[in-house]
């Protein structure tokens, strides 16, 4: 059995690799990789989204995605009739189709589920961890952006988990903050936890 990494390890610098299996990655993580992919590929001109661009929004600190099953993902998109797949120098590229378009935007204006949510908490908090930010802050944007969802959808999950104490709503600088409580960041880490198990 492979080790599973917890936000302690990261916070003690023992990262561990391990593989997260795409069938542990929900179809809206997967449409969000997508969309975001697909973003930075419209900012950069790019005729396309690689597979590899999708695993690389897919990894999460410490557990990495097979390139493979991702492909074999994103063609039965493809089959579908959700992405169109371009080829070139050997590698292929993806694009939404009119369906995969509707299906993108069907998908972002969704309302929050906590199966979806910690899971993202638990990997911004990660990502925080690593990148030397406030231990406890949420940013509500890049929540957002991580689930393929508008902010206030976002914020109404939040304001949802501040009534049940796992978050807690604050005003720093004149501007509102969210913050993890330990409660709260205890279910990111079980959350976390199942992703990479």
């Amino acid at each position: 059995m492979a080790p599973r990494k917890t936000l302690d390890d990261l916070r003690k610098g023992t990262i561990m690799i391990v593989q997260r299996p795409m069938s542990a990655v929900p179809d809206p993580a997967l449409w969000a990789a997508i969309t975001d992919a697909a973003s930075a590929a419209g900012h950069y001109r790019n005729p396309g989204i690689t597979t590899r661009a999708v695993a690389r929004r897919l990894t999460i600190p410490g557990a990495a995605v097979d390139l493979a099953e991702i492909e074999e993902r994103l063609s039965g998109l493809y089959r579908a009739g959700l992405l169109a797949r371009l080829m070139g120098a050997g590698v292929s590229r993806w694009r939404f189709t009119s369906a995969g378009a509707a299906h993108a935007a069907e998908l972002r204006g969704r309302e929050l589920t906590d199966a979806e949510a910690w899971p993202a908490v638990s990997t911004h908090l990660a990502d925080r961890a690593l990148l030397g930010g406030h231990p406890d802050g949420l940013s509500p944007a890049a929540l957002a952006r991580a689930l393929a969802v508008d902010t206030g959808q976002v914020l109404a999950w939040l304001a949802a988990q501040a009534r049940l104490g796992l978050v807690e709503g604050r005003t720093a600088h004149d501007r509102p903050a969210w913050l993890i409580t330990p409660a709260g960041r205890a279910v990111a880490v079980r959350a976390g936890e199942l992703v990479c198990a």
